[in-house]
């Protein structure tokens, strides 16, 4: 790879071609709206995705509550037995 000097103005003309190799719009103006709107709007939207996030449970939360649910309903067809006794039990019938 060639190291070469660049400047800001060579920066931007890379860019611009980049994208306009992409098709994708160059903006050529200073854009619609003031770098404090963008701010606040991008907190606004920050807010209601973190609301999302913490209104979710977490994965932790997830697997705990899996983990819960898997081994309570094992408590409740009670203890398992070992293969050995079970297959033993099988081949015991009462006469």
């Amino acid at each position: 790879m060639a190291r070469k000097p660049m400047s800001m103005q060579g920066w931007i003309v890379k860019l611009d071609d980049f994208l306009w190799l992409a098709d994708r719009d160059v903006l050529t103006h200073a854009g619609r709206i003031s770098a404090e709107m963008a701010k606040t709007e991008a907190h606004v939207e920050h807010d209601r995705w973190r609301d999302r996030q913490l209104s979710q449970p977490s994965a932790a939360q997830k697997h705990f509550i899996e983990a819960t649910r898997t081994q309570g309903a094992s408590r409740l067809r009670g203890p398992r037995r070992p293969v050995s006794q079970v297959e033993s039990l099988s081949f015991m019938k009462v006469r």
